[in-house]
């Protein structure tokens, strides 16, 4: 991972922390997010569905990536009561500049829905 990081994102000194998210009770969802990233805490947090088996590896690092765009591009979580975009043109035109966007798109819009279907 460290490698692909410095890769897409030359001259990143200090990476955010990346963990997973909190386990919580689960129940079926339509979507979810992700990822998220706090620029507070200079955190990442991973969705733990994406803790999966059914999951490939280049996915999770997908998520990772796109969270990484927002520390770079200082696109974060908006204050409260505040609204703003958080995926800007730059941004949009950032994120399709990984090799596996495409692949990337294309299984949240596939996989994805039938991951979440699952009951455990």
């Amino acid at each position: 991972m460290a490698g692909e990081i410095a890769t897409y994102f030359p001259g990143l000194q200090t990476p955010p922390l990346i963990t997973w998210g909190p386990r919580r009770r689960r129940k079926r969802q339509r979507a979810i997010r992700l990822g998220s990233y706090d620029p507070r805490l200079s955190l990442i947090r991973i969705h733990r569905r994406l803790d999966d088996a059914q999951v490939p590896g280049w996915l999770v690092g997908f998520v990772i990536y796109h969270e990484l765009l927002h520390h770079v591009l200082g696109v974060g979580l908006p204050a409260p009561g505040i609204r703003r975009p958080l995926h800007s043109a730059e941004f949009r035109r950032r994120e399709a500049q990984h090799r596996r966007y495409a692949e990337a798109m294309a299984w949240e819009a596939t996989v994805l829905p039938r991951l979440l279907a699952q009951q455990d």
